[in-house]
């Protein structure tokens, strides 16, 4: 077996050899083919690539990354034979890192059991001293980066060399660093797949979501970035001053993703269609969780998106076709014959001018008081059943869906490291021209039949001066 070419839409060729191939070539990695990299299908209809290519075009990005740092390695104190070993692990940790994830993506992760995936790690490791270092404590990794460790240690272990530490792979894919300082190559290596900043996963899925939404970010100058990352003194991971346009790039396409793709209403409002179908399927037992989310359904039994939109499917017909009126029927008739609710507002933009008038005339005390409504789960489900009940509306006619901002614009503390006369720089402070905080990290919509738009605002103002009393 030689090196196999494949040609990518967003990076060109990427080349595997025979030990990626290996991995590549099991079920369970070509499982990938059928998870879906995004769940707005319905508002773009050319979204179609998956997880599978995202693996790889992320590898490639990380082996670029490395590259590119190899004199720098070299210079302080790592040999070939080191530096040929860590990128081998790299190469590993970035084409597996996504082979955890449940059916739907990030959306199917809410229904993984993080404490049960943890166990089944524990059992494969027999060490409690491994686990406790590795993975520290539940709060360290997502629910899908923790399922991609534990497939890693239950099924692609005997098809890596041997020479390959699972456990830094490990590492690498929750982004947990070593303490110790003389670590600090295997640190840059994490730092390179999943960081709190710019990474290489981030880079691949914004270039790869923004190709397939029709190119509504700035694209990313790969190059520039490539040829601005370093190690700085202290011998972390940064990137120089001549990087900063490319930076920006990375910062506005990330933000412009978020506005107009991942939280555009319809976005946020099917995938909550698709989640509620989901969790009341659940409630009514009409779907046990463990047969699609689970770490057997996913390690075993390979469940992607079309076993769960098949059985959804069905559930819709089983539902339509019957006589009796049910929440069931309301939600999936929603989403399979598209007959959405109307949102009161559509965009972030309009949001905070609603959210100007509610404190001017005094509705709310201020953003603050409306973020501790907004943070409290019970609190807006007794909101959203008062507007119900007072507008004689049955349950699914409206929704209050809070919607957690993920821009980097909704963050003031992100920080990633310039080369500027060996500072730590906020990127606050690199970018004054943005106003940051611009954007609150909590908002919500307000879904409702369209001829109950009106009532329904009036309504919602009601309560929230209630609260406010």
């Amino acid at each position: 077996m030689g090196i196999k070419v494949v040609k990518d839409l967003v990076h060109g060729y990427i080349y595997m050899d025979k030990e990626i191939q290996r991995c590549v070539d099991i079920s369970y990695f070509q499982r990938l083919h059928r998870i879906k990299q995004l769940t707005c299908t319905l508002l773009f209809p050319s979204v179609n690539h998956t997880r599978y290519e995202h693996s790889l075009g992320v590898m490639k990005l990380a082996c670029d990354f490395f590259d590119r740092l190899k004199n720098d390695f070299l210079k302080y104190g790592k040999t070939e034979k080191e530096l040929e070993n860590l990128k081998n692990h790299l190469q590993f940790a970035a084409l597996l890192h996504d082979v955890g994830h449940a059916p739907f993506s990030h959306l199917g992760e809410k229904f993984l059991d993080k404490k049960d995936i943890l166990l089944g790690i524990k059992n494969i490791l027999n060490d409690d001293e491994i686990f406790n270092d590795t993975f520290i404590s539940d709060s360290i990794g997502s629910s899908h980066e923790i399922m991609s460790c534990y497939a890693i240690l239950k099924v692609f272990k005997k098809y890596l060399p041997m020479t390959i530490d699972t456990t830094f792979l490990c590492r690498m894919i929750i982004g947990n660093c070593y303490f110790s300082q003389d670590k600090w190559a295997e640190n840059i290596c994490i730092n390179i797949l999943n960081s709190k900043s710019i990474d290489v996963d981030k880079i691949d899925y914004l270039m790869r979501d923004n190709h397939m939404t029709g190119e509504i970010a700035p694209s990313l100058d790969i190059e520039r970035l490539l040829a601005s990352v370093s190690i700085d003194k202290n011998r972390n991971l940064c990137f120089i001053a001549k990087g900063l346009p490319a930076i920006q790039c990375v910062i506005d396409s990330r933000d412009l993703l978020y506005l107009w793709v991942y939280h555009h209403h319809i976005s946020v409002y099917t995938e909550f269609l698709l989640g509620e179908i989901i969790h009341t399927c659940i409630v009514e037992n009409k779907l046990y969780r463990d047969r699609f989310f689970s770490k057997e359904a996913i390690v075993d039994n390979l469940i992607c998106d079309d076993d769960v939109y098949s059985f959804l499917r069905q559930i819709y017909i089983e539902e339509k076709n019957s006589s009796r009126s049910s929440y069931l029927k309301k939600l999936t008739a929603q989403y399979f014959e598209r007959k959405f609710l109307k949102p009161i507002w559509k965009t972030i933009y309009e949001y905070y001018e609603f959210e100007k008038d509610w404190i001017l005339h005094k509705y709310i005390s201020d953003q603050n008081h409306l973020n501790n409504i907004l943070q409290d789960s019970d609190r807006v489900k007794k909101i959203e059943t008062a507007i119900q009940n007072k507008l004689g509306l049955e349950r699914g006619d409206i929704f209050l869906i809070t919607q957690h901002n993920k821009f980097y614009h909704a963050m003031n503390n992100v920080m990633l490291e310039i080369k500027i006369r060996d500072k730590k720089i906020l990127l606050a402070d690199l970018l004054p021209q943005k106003n940051f905080k611009k954007f609150k990290d909590i908002s919500f919509f307000i879904f409702v039949k369209k001829e109950k738009k009106k009532e329904a605002y009036q309504s919602f103002l009601d309560e929230i001066k209630k609260l406010n009393s």
